[in-house]
This record gives C-alpha cells, sequence and structure tokens, in this order.
C-alpha cells in the first residue's frame, strides 16, 4: 500500500476516504452545534468546558504564533513567552532550527494547536470565550 492510500475498513467498513470525510464533517457538524448549544444553555458546562481549553494558553500563544509566522517577532520575543515556549519544547510541540536560527512547530504541536482552533472557533465570540481567543490568536 503507498503512503497516499489508507485502508478505512477497519475503522469504517465500505467506505472510501471520500465517504470517511463527509462522515467526518456530518460529526463535526453535530459537535459544533451541541457545543454552541451546551456553552449557550448551560453555566456549569461553560465553566467545565472553559477550564479544558483554556489551560497552557500561553502555549497555545506560542504555538499560534509560530504556526502563523510571527517566531522570531516583538510578539514572540516577550518575556513572559519565555516560559510557555520552553514548555512547548519540553513538549515536542517546538524545537529550534540551528539553520535557519528560529523555533519550528513540529507535527504534534501543530496539532495541538488545530485541535484548539477547533474546538473555540465555534464560541470564540461568547462573552466567556472571546477573551481567552484574543489572548491567543492576537
Amino acid at each position: 500500500m503507498s503512503s497516499d492510500e489508507h485502508d478505512f475498513s477497519a475503522f469504517l467498513p465500505g467506505l472510501s476516504p471520500v465517504d470517511a470525510h463527509e462522515v467526518y464533517l456530518l460529526a463535526r457538524d453535530v459537535f459544533v452545534s451541541s457545543l454552541r448549544s451546551a456553552v449557550l444553555d448551560c453555566a456549569e458546562t461553560r465553566e467545565q468546558y472553559y477550564a479544558a481549553v483554556s489551560g497552557r494558553r500561553l502555549v497555545l500563544r506560542v504555538l499560534h504564533l509560530i504556526s502563523t509566522g510571527y517566531g522570531g517577532t516583538p510578539k514572540f520575543n516577550a518575556p513572559e513567552l519565555a516560559p510557555p515556549l520552553w514548555q512547548a519544547a519540553l513538549s515536542d510541540y517546538v524545537h529550534y532550527d540551528e539553520d535557519e536560527k528560529v523555533h519550528v512547530i513540529t507535527e504534534k504541536g501543530r496539532g495541538v494547536i488545530t485541535r484548539w482552533y477547533e474546538l473555540v472557533q465555534p464560541i470564540k465570540d461568547h462573552p466567556r470565550f472571546a477573551p481567552l481567543w484574543a489572548e491567543v490568536t492576537d
């Protein structure tokens, strides 16, 4: 099997990769709808979700800055980001490229920030989550 062929039959019997992607998109839409409802309707759920997605916010900021091309800028080199950058490196989310003299996000780090975007973007305008979104992405 080549690197661009995948056998989905073990997980999704009878589905092609295109069909499997459609299932993923449908599940994602259901998740987003459920998430919005839960955040709007239940303060306890909202606070639990906030606690889950707000941890390590400065590490997430480091990952966001690197992944959007701001590594090495004054925003990135702010003193308050030195400890989270160290945490990101220890977690194998980033590494320092000796040749280029810049920090580079790893595949693991890209997965972390991508998942965070997917979890928070649908509710980023909610008053409870807007400041968190801004802190990580501005």
